[in-house]
């Protein structure tokens, strides 16, 4: 055998707590009262060694409280909320983690309330509880219960008016009205008193009309074919008739009928027009070939007949495209043209009709083209197959495209050729460019152009190239202050560039790095109890107020600081109160019950010191018990406490102090029987309660005395049904029925029914019914396109045949058909032009002014007929010239030519076929033409001419003749030289001839020679 001896332990010790009523289990052993225990658990480990259990029992809070509440008050009780009567634990865990229970018993006492709906007539009262009610509404009654809980009576009562009818009847000479039992047959107001359903007054005032009956004559004339209508009578043929409708009031109404039918008659017309002509037969025009019928009305407004066979004979066009040269013709019939456009000759046809052919014309002018001209020395300028290598005026006649002479004239300028130098100053990073070539190195640099004439020019450029500058600047400015660098001003920060210009209008570069440094505003808002102090850089501040601080921050820039400082003031409050034995009085955290004088220090809602002294007084309480009996209905008073039912109750007065005085109230009351009779008879019969008999309608009360002493009430109300008899007086259309009872009446007469009514009782109906007829009405009506025709609410503007049904005035159908015709409204858009001082007409306007113009004339319907005329007034010109012409020039106005000094007069057509002044100056000095007039000789000339209008255009020329000049000039230059007369360049020896300016023509003969 082995033995293993174990060494003695240090002590253990374990410490534990648990809470009341809990257990802990050690080594198998279990434990549940406070106490140092040693424990032994032999499992061969712990040996000898010595085991200890400090054992906490924590002991448990266990409370019971009891409360009463009325029936949906609420109670809190540590914090919870209960409303539900029971106990109820509320469980808290203590500081040690163990578990304090508070039981609350509460006890909730009920509330009553009892609710009455009920009706009363007009003038009668109702009792509730002692109040004597006579109008609609609804009433409360409060009153606590002996546990001192609220109860309520409610009443809902409703105050049947007495019912007041107002009837407006109207009946036919010989008919009667009833209302109840009495009977009216004239015109007049009559007031009746009857009974409403509930057994209140109703009062009916009749206003009743007696309406006469009529008779009236028609005499009438129709067309044959149609139909005159009377009621539901339709009459075709001649003859006297009689009818018997019912009037605008349903009584009825003779109508004797005198009716003649007048005959209808037909004619037939053959005619013939031209294409574009109109026939008009009444109110139709007709334009093309057809056969037409038209319904005219005769002398008797009939219609008659016409039947139309026309043939309408067509309109030939001809379209002739023709060109020519200017100054040759084209013929149309009897008419020639010589100018460009297009014109329309109308000629007779075989029927007459007009034949119309439109010529559009085309006159190609002659073309004269003047060419300035330059070339390089040794180039040459081609015109057809002329070629020309030396300044000079040169002309050429060609023929154009049409085939039509074309002159070209050409003034021809032969340039030399030149060098050009030129200094160019650029800065670095430039480049400066000659014709393809581009330069940025400084230096000479020669390049062979084309001059502005296209000439060879030779360009030597010297070029200087500048350098450009850069500076960096590093700055800091406060927020507010701004840093500038030229023209630019900043303010904020940021790194910055601007391009300035050096001495040499080159860029110089500056680059600013600018910081701006903000100023800061801090804003703070500060409170302090009145003695304390607030402290801002240097400043001390110990009254409300706001303060501004200027500080300087690390960079130098102004730190705003604002303080909103407020001193709270420190209270001191005296309290003089008085309670209730039982009652408490709490200050802060302090609750006093006794009577003393104590004193309280509180934070304020600043939380500065605030000083509560309290003088309390506490009033004792009484208490008194009242045994008393009263009878249903009667009532006893404790207090304000009207008690009137069976019970204990509890009053809590106020005595002299306003403390509760209790009044605890043993009440009998003993009840006061009441039976409530809901009964309905017949008119005749009888009800008895007792040995009272009732006959006639209304709420009888029987009161006998109990074994108490007390009253026991029957009220009956009592409702006698009469036996009525309702008179109606009904109006309905010829096919509809109407149904009394299981009757039913589709014929006018009267009928009697007796039905049973809602009571069971005899109720006799007298119907009058009255069936009226239905009419139908045929409309032939015309109107204009745009118009409208308004049957009832239907609106019609197009042609065609409607039905509509209408009410007539006793609301029963009448139908309409409505047969319809709308005649267009025709619209004509004229183009039309006129020389100013004539004018054109449209129906009775008359225009003389350009304008568009919108005239409305009636046509053979009567209907609009809208004419739009856009006018064009073409104005008379007359055109001053004053012109000047060389000797043996001439100047042309129209066909008139002039060579002589003086005024002329020339009429020509302008651009829109009216007069205007058009003139042309021949350059070669031969004339000067004014359209196709020629003039050579000083004067004033007046042409007057007809234009494609036919309207005059004066041209009134005054022209001046100048005389020729012969200048003869002899000179010399050197070889290499030129010598330049006029436009023209002369460079080796020879004679020259020049003409002169536009105006005056000279000749300057020049005789050039070279030494």
């Amino acid at each position: 055998m082995t033995v293993i001896v174990q060494p003695v332990t240090v002590v253990e010790i374990y410490i534990d707590e648990i809470c009341e009523g809990e257990s802990v289990n050690y080594f198998g052993q279990t434990y549940n009262q406070s106490g140092v225990y040693t424990l032994n658990p032999y499992d061969g480990i712990h040996c000898d060694s010595i085991i200890l259990l400090d054992l906490n029992v924590i002991d448990t809070f266990y409370s019971e409280s009891y409360a009463t509440i009325c029936q949906g008050e609420e109670y809190y009780f540590h914090g919870q909320s209960f409303t539900e009567a029971g106990s109820h634990p509320v469980v808290f865990p203590n500081s040690q983690g163990c578990d304090s229970t508070y039981m609350l018993h509460l006890t909730v006492n009920p509330s009553y309330s009892d609710t009455i709906t009920t009706s009363i007539c007009d003038g009668e009262f109702y009792d509730f509880h002692g109040d004597m009610i006579s109008t609609s509404g609804t009433y409360d009654i409060a009153f606590q219960t002996i546990q001192g809980c609220d109860s309520l009576f409610t009443l809902h009562l409703t105050v049947h008016p007495t019912a007041e009818t107002l009837l407006n009847e109207e009946i036919c000479d010989g008919e009667v009205y009833h209302v109840g039992f009495s009977t009216y047959d004239s015109s007049g107001s009559y007031i009746d008193t009857l009974w409403t359903s509930l057994g209140c007054d109703s009062v009916v005032h009749l206003n009743l009309t007696v309406h006469p009956l009529f008779e009236t004559v028609l005499n009438e004339e129709i067309c044959e074919g149609d139909s005159y209508n009377v009621g539901t009578s339709v009459y075709s043929t001649s003859g006297t008739f009689t009818d018997i409708l019912p009037d605008v009031n349903g009584c009825d109404s003779t109508i004797i009928l005198n009716l003649t039918v007048h005959p209808l008659f037909e004619t037939v017309l053959n005619e013939e027009i031209c294409d574009g002509d109109s026939y008009t037969v009444g109110t139709s025009v007709y334009t093309i070939s057809g056969t037409y019928t038209d319904i005219l009305p005769d002398i008797n407004g009939c219609d008659s007949t016409l039947i139309l066979n026309l043939t309408v004979h067509p309109l030939f066009e001809t379209v002739l495209n023709e060109e020519i040269c200017d100054g040759d013709s084209y013929t149309v019939g009897s008419s020639i043209y010589t100018t460009s456009g297009t014109y329309t000759d109308i000629l007779p046809d075989v029927n007459g009709c007009d034949s119309t052919v439109i010529l559009t014309l085309t006159v190609h002018p002659l073309f004269e083209t003047v060419l300035n001209e330059e070339i390089c020395d040794g180039d040459t300028y081609t015109v057809g197959t002329s070629v020309y290598t030396t300044t000079g005026n040169y002309t050429d006649i060609l023929q154009d495209v049409n085939g039509c002479d074309s002159t070209i004239i050409l003034n021809l300028l032969v340039n030399p050729l030149s060098p050009t130098i030129q200094l160019v100053e650029i800065c670095d990073g430039e480049s400066f460019s000659v014709g393809t070539s581009t330069y940025n190195i400084a230096g000479a640099y020669m390049d062979v152009l084309l001059d502005v004439n296209g000439c060879d020019s030779t360009v030597i450029t010297v070029l200087i190239v500048h350098p450009l500058l850069e500076t960096l600047l590093n700055e800091e400015i406060c927020d507010g202050d701004s840093y500038s660098v030229g023209s630019s001003v900043y303010t904020t920060s940021g790194t910055y560039t601007d391009i300035l210009t050096d001495v040499n209008g080159c860029d110089s570069t500056v680059i600013l790095n600018l910081t701006v440094h903000p100023l800061f505003e801090t804003v703070l808002n500060e409170e302090i109890c009145d003695g304390d102090s607030y402290t801002v850089g240097s400043s001390i501040y110990t009254t409300s107020g706001t303060y501004t601080d200027i500080l300087p921050d690390v960079n130098g820039c102004d730190s705003t600081i604002i303080l909103n400082l407020a001193v709270h003031p420190l209270f001191e409050t005296l309290l003089n109160e008085e309670i209730c034995d039982g009652d408490s009085y709490t200050v802060g955290s302090s609750i006093y019950t006794n009577s003393g004088t104590y004193t309280d220090i509180l934070p304020d809602v600043n939380g500065c010191d605030s000083t509560i002294i309290l003088n309390l007084a506490v009033h004792p309480l009484f208490e008194t018990v009242l045994n008393e009996e009263i009878c249903d209905g009667d009532s006893y008073t404790v207090g304000t406490s009207i008690y009137t039912t069976s019970g204990t109750y509890t009053d809590i007065l106020p005595d002299i102090n306003g403390c509760d005085s209790t009044v605890i109230l043993n009440l009998t009351v003993h009840p006061l029987f009441e039976t409530l009779l809901n009964e309905e008879i017949c008119d005749g019969d009888s009800y008895t309660v007792g040995s009272s008999i009732y006959t006639t309608s209304g709420t009888y009360t029987d009161i006998l005395p109990d074994v108490n002493g007390c009253d026991s009430t029957i009220i009956l109300n009592l409702t006698v049904h009469p036996l009525s008899e309702s008179l109606l007086n009904e109006e309905i259309c010829d096919g509809d029925s109407y149904t009394v009872g299981s009757s039913i009446y589709t014929t006018s007469g009267t009928y009697t029914d007796i039905l049973p009514d809602v009571n069971g009782c005899d109720s006799t109906v007298i119907l009058t019914l009255t069936v009226h007829p239905l009419f139908e009405t045929v409309l032939n009506e015309e109107i204009c396109d745009g118009d409208s025709y308004t049957v009832g609410t239907s609106v019609y503007n197009t042609t065609g045949t409607y039905t509509n049904i209408l009410p007539d005035v006793n609301g029963c159908d009448s139908t309409v058909i409505l047969t319809l015709t709308v005649h267009p409204l025709f619209e004509t858009v004229l183009n039309e032009e006129i020389c100013n001082g004539d004018s054109y007409t449209v129906g009775s306007s008359i225009y003389t002014t350009s304008g568009t113009y919108t005239d409305i004339l009636p046509d053979v319907n009567g209907c609009d007929s809208t004419v739009i005329l856009t006018l064009t007034v073409h104005p008379l010109f007359e055109t001053m010239l004053n012109e000047e012409i060389c000797d043996g020039d001439s100047y042309t106005v129209g066909t008139s030519f002039y060579t002589t000094s003086g005024i002329y007069t020339d009429i020509l057509p302008d651009v829109n076929g009216c007069d205007y002044d058009h003139f042309e100056f021949n350059s070669s000095g031969d004339f000067y033409t004014v359209s196709t007039s020629i003039y050579t000789t000083s004067g004033t000339y007046t042409d007057i001419l007809p234009d494609v209008n036919g309207c005059d255009s004066t041209i009134i020329l005054t022209l001046t003749v100048h005389p020729l000049f012969e200048t003869v000039l002899n000179e010399e230059i050197c070889d290499g030289d030129s010598y330049t007369v006029g436009t023209s360049i002369y460079t080796s020896s020879g004679t020259y001839t020049d003409f002169g300016c536009k105006w005056v023509r000279f000749n300057n003969h020049l005789n050039l020679a070279f030494t």
